[in-house]
């Protein structure tokens, strides 16, 4: 299929027009807000070429759960990322009846969910693109209402959810604002939104394999506060830095209440910030001697798993939260 690329005018948070090119790579355009510091993809694909991309192409791309031992670690991590983010909000009940997750792929986050909720009438609702996972979510019992989070999937789910999920998912959209608004919109009073996408403040070590073309944004936790208040949303919890999960951004939000005063503050400091960090990695990857420290790096971060699993266990062991059976 033909891929096309379109090119946006406007930033996709702060709708600025002022903004620089920092990186590209054959396909890979990377830009800056000169207003507000978000970093994306520009030019990228077009809707269409995106939605065929997800429909089948990018199942290849996903994380792989067909092993017993990989599906096992691959829970464990999931559900403590959700459990460390709720102890450090300080939330200590959680039993919602109606759950929606955005990108649910083959459903192996809300599966695990159900098995640690106390309540069992939860209802349970996805959206996904991919036709493979949409058979898989359907053949487990969960509700699929859209293939696409940037569709109008909320106008029939208004003030309805108790609980919405979107893991590593807002970064592959081509309207995050848009997308974030519509769960506001069908989020309950008193509900609540937890969400992760890639740290650009902490990426993977070459900037060649963490700017890639399914991903049209990169957030910064300045960067994603700045969408959520302009969205409708109240951040309970931003966390961008942890030890056990450092290259990923935790974010716990509800619906912007009448006390919450603040209005999103967009800075050039972040633009100055990143712009800097991006240019001197860039710069560092062009020296001759790079290939040889990411040999020494990969290696290092093999051991550094087994340390990572340590750290895992003890976090096991400290997190309870009311409403979910013990880990």
């Amino acid at each position: 299929m033909k891929k096309t690329f379109i090119y946006e005018k406007k930033c996709s948070i702060c709708r600025g027009k002022d903004y620089e090119r920092l990186f590209e790579k054959k396909d890979l355009f990377v830009e800056i807000c000169r207003d507000c510091g978000l970093i994306r993809l520009n030019p990228h694909w077009d809707k269409r070429t995106y939605n065929a991309f997800y429909k089948v192409d990018y199942d290849f791309s996903r994380v792989s759960i067909n092993s017993e031992s990989k599906d096992s670690e691959f829970r464990k991590e999931r559900i403590i990322e959700f459990f460390m983010s709720l102890k450090k909000a300080k939330i200590k009940e959680f039993s919602p009846k109606t759950i929606l997750d955005i990108g649910a792929g083959d459903g192996i986050d809300l599966e695990c969910l159900r098995s640690f909720l106390l309540k069992k009438d939860s209802d349970f609702y996805t959206i996904e693109p991919s036709e493979a996972c949409i058979k898989e979510l359907k053949e487990r019992g969960f509700k699929v209402i859209a293939k696409d989070g940037e569709s109008n999937w909320n106008k029939k789910y208004k003030n309805f959810f108790d609980f919405i999920s979107i893991r590593n998912v807002l970064e592959h959209m081509l309207d995050p604002l848009s997308v974030l608004k519509k769960i506001s919109n069908s989020l309950k009073e008193d509900g609540l939104v937890f969400m992760s996408v890639p740290n650009m403040s902490n990426p993977d070590l070459s900037l060649t394999t963490f700017f890639e073309i399914p991903h049209t944004h990169y957030f910064s936790k300045n960067s994603i506060k700045n969408a959520m208040i302009k969205s409708g949303l109240e951040p309970i919890l931003i966390l961008d830095k942890n030890k056990v999960f450092p290259k990923t951004i935790y974010i716990l939000a509800r619906k912007k209440r009448k006390g919450f005063k603040k209005n999103h503050n967009f800075s050039k400091k972040e633009y100055f910030e990143k712009r800097k960090f991006i240019l001197n990695q860039i710069s560092k990857e062009s020296n001759n001697f790079f290939p040889i420290f990411v040999v020494f790096y990969k290696l290092k971060n093999k051991f550094l798993v087994l340390i990572k699993k340590l750290k895992i266990s003890k976090f096991k062991k400290r997190f309870f939260i009311e409403g979910l059976k013990k880990f």
